[in-house]
């Protein structure tokens, strides 16, 4: 295939891959009654959360309603497999460690679908012919639900190949999708104020918008750079170094961390509300709206971005690789002194991201307690910056693509 237009087809295979999930998320699971399903869907905070942030749709049960989270809950698994370092994980062949991360996500579509099932569970249509006392509808929707998802994972590896932005692209609609609705009405009853969408409020929320954006990127773009010495390696006119950057964690807490904050809230009764002393802890601190519950996000938050930018960095296995291939960092020895080095180096660093990072989620959070509808703007937030992310990815491919184009054989 002619180079100049490798560029412009994958760019076409990504429009009609989204196109295809967009169908899909259109297309409601069969023997549900949809306004029911909705409804109780609505008022699961976390799975509102969740949704919006892998690539879900929640406003009606789709055959593509779980989006990427099994395929991302998986990628996050394999992250921590690899960190470990295993002997016995490297020698797997390609194909192997392939046909095993596939069974992995089949495990949390089947998981992750029975949760979406059990939540709507009062939604099912009647169907048990036999007169079992088995729902037919419950098992038909598990098994769609379960293959959309496996059918979704397909498309991510397939733009990965053919198209931009690997796998993770195709979680964009529904970000994009749902930041109108969380800056009016907040998400579920987890952010219940309200920001009407006037024409002064459109106008304020484009400005803090395109502000938030311009300083988002300039940080997400700042690193630090660790000269490296590679004696095996002729550098006489340049110098190599290992990046490191501020945001190490990039925008993957923002992905998980409201979601996860709200997973105690399941605890609680969702009919009458909390009923018990503990219920009542929980509703507290557990809540966007109360400063206990501000400090305990903000600290999910930081640990979620401690966890995520370790597993990016990985000080151990960046060591030993330096180790093995004969590179050093000057005045550090090789081994353990070095991975206590990069370590050090991470913490420093990762700290003060992670500072930018809770103040990003909870700075509106905050604002939101003295002015009204100024809470919504966490989640605007959070959205922009994974799409920031994600579009550095594209942009980062773009350039790789273009670049080559300008090399010939000699």
């Amino acid at each position: 295939m002619n180079k100049k237009h490798d560029l412009r087809n994958r760019f076409i295979w990504t429009f009609f891959l989204l196109l295809i999930v967009l169908i899909g998320q259109d297309i409601t699971i069969p023997g549900i009654d949809p306004t029911v399903a909705s409804e109780q869907l609505s008022k699961v905070d976390f799975i509102q959360f969740v949704s919006m942030t892998t690539g879900g749709q929640t406003a009606i049960p789709a055959i593509l309603t779980l989006g990427m989270r099994p395929f991302m809950t998986q990628m996050i698994i394999w992250q921590v497999v690899t960190a470990l370092d295993l002997d016995v994980v490297k020698q797997w062949s390609q194909k192997k460690t392939g046909v095993i991360q596939r069974f992995v996500t089949l495990f949390f579509a089947m998981l992750q679908g029975f949760e979406m099932v059990y939540f709507i569970r009062n939604a099912f249509l009647p169907n048990d012919p036999w007169h079992l006392g088995i729902n037919l509808n419950v098992i038909i929707a598990w098994l769609v639900l379960v293959a959309g998802s496996m059918f979704m994972t397909w498309l991510g590896d397939f733009n990965g190949m053919h198209g931009i932005g690997s796998a993770i692209a195709l979680i964009m609609p529904s970000i994009i999708a749902g930041i109108p609705n969380a800056l009016r009405t907040g998400i579920g009853t987890a952010i219940t104020t309200r920001y009407e969408l006037t024409p002064d409020h459109i106008v304020i929320a484009l400005l803090v918008a395109l502000i938030f954006i311009a300083v988002i990127y300039y940080l997400y773009q700042a690193e630090m750079r660790l000269p490296v010495e590679r004696p095996l390696i002729p550098s006489a006119y340049s110098t190599s170094y290992l990046p490191m950057r501020l945001l190490t964690a990039g925008a993957m807490p923002f992905m998980f961390s409201s979601s996860l904050f709200m997973l105690p809230r399941l605890l609680v009764n969702q009919t009458v509300g909390p009923t018990d002393a503990f219920q009542r802890w929980v509703s507290v601190w557990f809540s966007f709206q109360s400063w206990q519950g501000i400090i305990m996000y903000a600290i999910v938050v930081i640990l979620l971005g401690f966890a995520f930018g370790y597993l990016n960095i990985q000080p151990a296995n960046v060591a030993k690789s330096m180790k093995e291939s004969g590179n050093y960092f000057l005045n550090v020895m090789p081994g353990d002194d070095t991975e206590r080095f990069l370590t050090g180096h991470f913490a420093r660093l990762s700290f003060v991201g992670n500072l930018i990072l809770a103040l990003i989620g909870v700075g509106p959070l905050i604002l939101g307690r003295y002015v009204d509808g100024a809470a919504n703007f966490s989640v605007l937030f959070s959205n922009l910056f994974i799409l920031i992310t994600l579009m550095d990815t594209i942009i980062q491919q773009v350039r790789a693509l273009r670049t080559k184009d300008h090399y010939s054989i000699l």
